[in-house]
């Protein structure tokens, strides 16, 4: 509650009604979350064309792996993450290209490579939000 006051005219103070304050809520996010893309562009472009632009995407791990179209899909999900409308969680198949890409020998390594392999062994093994948390392989919450 908050009191306030105001100064009359004749210069006296008088005291206003209590006025309840309502604090402002931050609009809920609704999460999507999205496992194991597995490279697969096409259908993610169709999922994603029809959820709503303003929720937030979980990619809880393997969006690399098995389809033609793993550089694409890597691309598209980066962009999502930079924009801030998405996370992409670490999964296997992300671990393993971190270790094929480092694999290689430094010099012999390109620029391109370097940036994958820094970007893929940044992402995150947790995401956690508002009662609730995703990772790509289980976990024990009491410890």
């Amino acid at each position: 509650m908050v009191h306030e006051t105001a100064k009359t005219n004749t210069g006296r103070h008088n005291r206003i009604k209590a006025i309840p304050l309502t604090p402002l809520k931050r609009p809920r996010t609704r999460h999507w979350v999205i496992g194991d893309v597995h490279g697969c562009y096409q259908p993610l472009l169709n999922l994603l064309s029809v959820l709503p632009c303003q929720d937030h995407l979980v990619f809880c791990g393997d969006v690399v792996s098995r389809d033609g179209h793993i550089e694409a899909s890597m691309h598209l999900v980066w962009d999502l993450v930079c924009s801030g409308r998405a996370t992409w969680l670490r999964g296997n198949h992300e671990q393993a290209l971190i270790d094929a890409l480092l694999d290689c020998g430094e010099g012999s390594r390109p620029a391109l490579t370097r940036q994958w392999a820094h970007r893929l062994n940044q992402l995150p093994l947790l995401y956690r939000a508002d009662g609730w948390c995703a990772t790509h392989a289980g976990f024990n919450s009491a410890g």
